[in-house]
């Protein structure tokens, strides 16, 4: 077994990056915004822990990641996504600000990707996590 899989958390300036048995999942806790190349990296890392650890699920914290510029964005529908899909990942519980909560569409806040992947969004970190638990 390599060292690697012993990896329990990565540290950014914008973000840790944690695995978290107990739910099975990948954890992202933004701490800060972030573009470019940080962006991309924390989501990287990302990727990697799920295929490491086999995650079935995504937990992530966006309140304190603010707007994601476009570019970014489009790299995370165009290049992050597609490998994502490729993975064992079932479950996707995105934590945002309760303001943009609101602002989002009921039929916005559960996306289904076929029957592989549902995304949903929450405004409480309980509510996602016991959303990954059930």
């Amino acid at each position: 077994m390599s060292l690697q899989a012993y990896r329990e958390s990565v540290v950014y300036d914008c973000a840790e990056v944690t695995y978290d048995p107990s739910l099975g999942a990948v954890h992202i806790e933004w701490t800060d915004s972030a573009r470019g190349e940080d962006y991309r990296a924390v989501l990287a890392t990302g990727l990697e822990f799920i295929t490491e650890k086999q995650a079935t699920n995504w937990f992530a914290d966006i309140r304190e990641l603010g707007n994601v510029h476009p570019a970014d964005q489009e790299w995370t529908n165009e290049v992050w996504f597609p490998h994502v899909f490729s993975t064992s990942l079932t479950r996707m519980a995105v934590v945002q600000s309760q303001q943009r909560f609101r602002q989002t569409p009921r039929k916005k806040r559960t996306l289904e990707f076929g029957d592989e992947l549902t995304h949903r969004y929450f405004d409480s970190r309980q509510d996602a996590r016991a959303w990954l638990d059930a």
